[in-house]
């Protein structure tokens, strides 16, 4: 096995998108044929601006599931709205990692402040069971292995359901009964019905570098397609350069999505289309195309100081001028909240992170969102917002309620396993 590589932070690609147009009209959300399926899919509405990064949270058939501080698995009860640490014993305060059932040794570079800290999939719900790439040093302590775990919907009866990998990586996700993720040359999967078999290489990059995690970037699947973003360069400079493929998982046929002659990148998805972009200058002109970057239609174009991102949860878009922010031509974040049509329904304030600029955004599903934020003891904590107030908040703060917190632990150690 290869030495443990540190995950590499590393926003790449964010897509972007601006806001002209809208009106205040109320307007019909976008189809139901949009939602994608919970239980069998890649569950691409927890994903960041189009793929670049994720929260790490995964919705069930019965709730939500959360990773917080020090890796504690916290489960939030969609009815009652109630969170607890995903622990069964009686009496546990949850303080422990080396005691408390609901601390995982996953893999993945989650940090101190959780939501900022996840690149890729973190935790995914797939046909009643829990999925995460975990990790354990062998006795040496200097070989890190992961390993793809599952779990029941309790947490019980934990299973490392694969061999080793050959290599670290950050980019996984489970869709349609196959596990895929990324090497430092190729998209490999493993059918989740023999998951000890070899793995199949659905695309080999060309040119690379070797060991390199962010070879990568932007992968995700939305309905029958996968989608990534390759660099095909390698030590020397060689080769075409960064791509977008876009792959049919009817026929494993590629395509290069393409807005001309320029290379284009993907930004949302609704139904059976998406939104893609390119750079033009100092300009970005936005088109709507079919799911494999067909019959593109304009929509429009922005100038670079009117950044913002979009994404979508199948009902509606939602337009985040957290870059605007950053740049410093806004003040405050705001989400825009559009139909398919990019009519505005609502403005929107995200939950005060204190000594952030802004809070990290993601669609997540059709009911709710979940957020980080500070609480009147100054302390991070996981907080809910009801989508049903959307088209009634007005520019305000969405109202939220609190959830529970997100550090457990004491600060003892980093839940670093050890193959025995």
């Amino acid at each position: 096995m290869k030495k443990f590589l540190c995950l590499i932070l590393a926003l790449s690609s964010i897509f972007v998108f601006t806001l002209f147009g809208c009106t205040n009209d109320k307007s019909k959300p976008i189809s139901q044929n949009a939602l994608i399926d919970y239980s069998n899919d890649m569950q691409i509405t927890y994903l960041c601006s189009g793929g670049g990064s994720s929260i790490p949270a995964t919705k069930s058939d019965t709730g939500y599931y959360y990773i917080g501080d020090d890796r504690i698995i916290i489960y939030i009860d969609s009815k009652t709205q109630k969170a607890t640490p995903l622990c069964a014993k009686p009496d546990c305060m949850h303080n422990d990692p080396d005691t408390c059932d609901a601390y995982v040794n996953s893999s993945e570079n989650i940090s101190q402040d959780s939501l900022w800290g996840s690149l890729g999939t973190a935790i995914q719900y797939y046909q009643g069971y829990l999925y995460m790439v975990c990790g354990e040093y062998d006795k040496s302590m200097i070989e890190y292995n992961t390993y793809l775990m599952k779990m029941d919907k309790d947490g019980t009866n934990r299973q490392k359901v694969t061999d080793y990998f050959d290599s670290p990586f950050t980019n996984w996700f489970i869709h349609q009964g196959y596990f895929y993720y990324t090497s430092d040359s190729s998209v490999l999967r493993i059918p989740l019905t023999n998951p000890k078999s070899s793995p199949e290489e659905v695309y080999k990059a060309q040119h690379f570098i070797k060991d390199n995690e962010n070879t990568y970037s932007s992968f995700c699947a939305y309905k029958n397609y996968i989608y990534f973003q390759v660099d095909e360069l390698d030590e020397e400079g060689n080769g075409i350069g960064r791509q977008t493929i876009c792959l049919n998982l009817d026929t494993m046929k590629k395509s290069f999505l393409k807005i001309g002659k320029n290379n284009a990148s993907f930004s949302a998805f609704a139904g059976d289309s998406m939104i893609m972009y390119y750079s033009d200058g100092n300009e970005k002109v936005y088109v709507k195309a079919d799911l494999e970057g067909n019959n593109c239609k304009n929509i429009f174009s922005q100038k670079s100081n009117e950044i913002q991102s979009i994404t979508g949860d199948g009902t509606y878009y939602y337009f985040d001028n957290s870059f605007q922010v950053a740049n410093g031509s806004s003040k405050e974040q705001k989400i825009t909240v559009c139909d398919e049509n990019l009519k505005e329904i609502d403005t929107f304030k995200l939950p005060n992170m204190d000594t952030k600029t802004y809070n990290f955004f993601a669609p997540q599903d059709e009911n709710c969102f979940l957020f980080e934020c500070f609480n009147e003891k100054d302390e991070r904590c996981l907080v809910m917002a009801d989508k049903s107030q959307i088209g009634t908040i007005g520019g305000n703060t969405i109202k939220f309620k609190e959830l529970c917190k997100l550090k457990w632990a004491d600060d003892k150690n980093n839940n670093d396993a050890v193959a025995r």
